[in-house]
């Protein structure tokens, strides 16, 4: 609801003001915490033939600089921005496993799919960037299909906030700890 993403880009600014925080992110499953949603994908204008098995995708619902935060390339097109609400288009964000799945040799950018509820049910999302590979799982599995959404248009109650620091990341954990519970 706009309540939580009030929330949330409320605490991604203060926790931004802090001293020696370079940028700051939000994620519901950071990687490798153990935690994997998945949907599986049915691609504007490409009917899955019978019997064949549907793309199958992790997704994340992020908000701030993730990306940044986390050092993951945005490798075309544009990140999420302020415009992209409830009430508007909803875009994702793929990943390059993904992109090299559904639209082998195409530009995916302008694409459109829905993914059940990481898309909000019936509506199509609209690709509108690119991102690097990110092993979620594990270290030793190859990075999947993933797809990114943003907070605005898919809020959710759990989630987790990166900081990237320029010194010591454990000594800004007492006051982040501050700033989340003033708020």
């Amino acid at each position: 609801n706009d309540e939580r993403v009030r929330y949330v880009k409320t605490l991604l600014e203060r926790l931004g003001a802090l001293p020696g925080v370079q940028s700051t992110g939000m994620i519901h499953h950071l990687p490798l915490a153990g935690y994997a949603w998945y949907a599986n994908i049915d691609l504007e204008g490409r009917p899955r033939a019978p019997g064949e098995a549907p793309l199958r995708s992790g997704w994340r619902v992020i908000d701030g600089d993730y990306f940044k935060t986390m050092g993951i390339p945005l490798v075309r097109g544009r990140g999420f921005s302020e415009s992209d609400t409830r009430g508007t288009t909803p875009v994702v964000i793929v990943n390059e496993a993904f992109a090299r799945a559904a639209w082998p040799g195409e530009d995916p950018i302008g694409k459109r799919f829905t993914a059940g509820n990481a898309t909000r049910g019936s509506d199509a999302a609209t690709v509108v960037g690119i991102v690097g590979d990110v092993r979620h799982i594990s270290l030793d599995v190859p990075p999947e299909p993933e797809l990114y959404r943003p907070h605005g248009q898919s809020p959710m109650g759990a989630v987790t906030f990166a900081l990237r620091t320029t010194g010591d990341p454990l000594a800004l954990a007492g006051v982040a700890r501050q700033a989340i519970i003033a708020i």
